[in-house]
């Protein structure tokens, strides 16, 4: 499927062609667009019997699984069971219905800005029915505990649970996961559990950013990385070794938040996207400066919102949907506290920082030559991904 796939991602003209109402119901649905929930989570409690088993035998090594959940996306079609108990309404209501049908038909037109918000019933079919998505899956994902408890390998196993992005019901007048960096979008659940290294039942409120599960996963598994590696490979700083050991997550929880509070979050212009739509939309998109980056920093309640160079200011405890521009209003983010203008001018320098910092870490873009004719693994990768016939 990777040839096909990259031709879509690489021609305007072929992803406009996907986004056709006629298309689009066959590869979303038909087509597994977004794999099969219960399959993989078969597969994964299959592989943990089978390591379980080696363990028993004194052949297993340690594991490493990732599995990429994809059922909260479109198309919306959760089992009955789960529409029953979150959109009880759903069977016997008709337009609840085919708004359905065609939210699931149209993504093109979902995907871009809404030019008037949702109605009632559409907002309230969307949310329903998401949820019900998100149950099913949290359902599915009930077997996997019960395997790493009947096979013993729940005491020594650690298990993060977290999502790459939230989604947009309407909100902001956006759908989707794409342009904005408001709270329904980049505010994600996090779940670690790992007994006898993290502490049972304990919940932080402070916000961290999911780059640090790199850091907590590496330590707690205990990776320390020597200053230098064999075999000519590179060498691994002294800077990374502390990272680890400062970024871990095991740090916040211990109540020694390295960062206290402050995280960064991006969002940028989806390019084909965006040349997908603005033929129709492009005045919305204007608009709505969907051809901006976004960037949010948080310190603490306190969110600072960038678009292009189009700033606004949020109390998150007190306005949580994010309704409430400070900067707009003229009120201080907390009673007593600074103003509008001296926290969004403390928030632009730590945002300026961040980006400092990020620059400075970024890899040379210069070009390493490589032997193609004995890096047959790699020839082999890369023709499997498309950037090689």
């Amino acid at each position: 499927s990777y040839p096909v796939q990259n031709a879509f991602a690489r021609s305007d003209t072929l992803f406009q062609l996907a986004l056709h109402p006629w298309f689009a119901s066959l590869w979303t649905r038909l087509m597994n667009f977004k794999g099969n929930t219960a399959a993989s989570i078969a597969d994964l409690n299959g592989y943990l019997q089978q390591m379980a088993r080696r363990q028993l035998d004194g052949q297993a090594p340690p594991f490493f699984c990732f599995v990429n959940l994809m059922e909260p996306h479109l198309p919306y079609w959760p089992p009955e069971p789960f529409v029953q108990k979150y959109a009880p309404y759903f069977k016997t209501n008709r337009e609840a219905r085919d708004f359905l049908r065609e939210y699931n038909a149209q993504p093109y037109r979902w995907m871009a800005p809404l030019p008037q918000p949702l109605s009632p019933l559409q907002a309230q079919v969307l949310r329903d029915i998401y949820d019900a998505e998100v149950a099913y899956q949290d359902h599915l994902l009930g077997s996997v505990f019960e395997t790493l408890r009947h096979t013993g390998l729940e005491q020594n196993t650690l298990v993060a649970i977290v999502a790459d992005h939230g989604e947009g019901l309407g909100e902001h007048d956006f759908v989707g996961h794409a342009f904005v960096v408001y709270e329904e979008l980049i505010r994600v659940p996090l779940i670690l559990h790992y007994p006898g290294y993290f502490p049972a039942g304990k919940r932080v409120a402070t916000p961290v950013s999911t780059r640090r599960l790199f850091h907590t996963l590496l330590e707690a598994a205990g990776f320390r990385p020597s200053l230098s590696l064999a075999n000519g490979a590179p060498r691994v700083s002294l800077q990374l070794r502390r990272e680890i050991a400062r970024l871990s997550l095991s740090r916040t929880l211990a109540g020694e938040d390295p960062e206290q509070g402050v995280v960064l979050s991006e969002a940028f212009p989806p390019q084909i996207l965006l040349r997908a739509m603005e033929n129709r939309n492009d005045n919305l998109l204007q608009a709505r400066a969907c051809y901006d980056t976004r960037r949010a920093l948080y310190e603490g309640v306190t969110k600072l919102i960038q678009t292009g160079d189009r700033p606004s200011l949020y109390n998150l405890e007190q306005d949580p949907a994010e309704l409430q521009d400070l900067l707009a209003a003229g009120i201080p983010s907390e009673p007593g506290s600074l103003s509008p203008q001296a926290w969004l001018d403390r928030l632009r320098q730590g945002l300026r920082q961040w980006l400092e910092w990020a620059e400075s870490r970024r890899p040379s873009t210069a070009p390493r030559r490589v032997d193609m004719e004995s890096n047959t693994d790699l020839v082999r990768r890369m023709q499997e991904l498309g950037y090689l016939e």
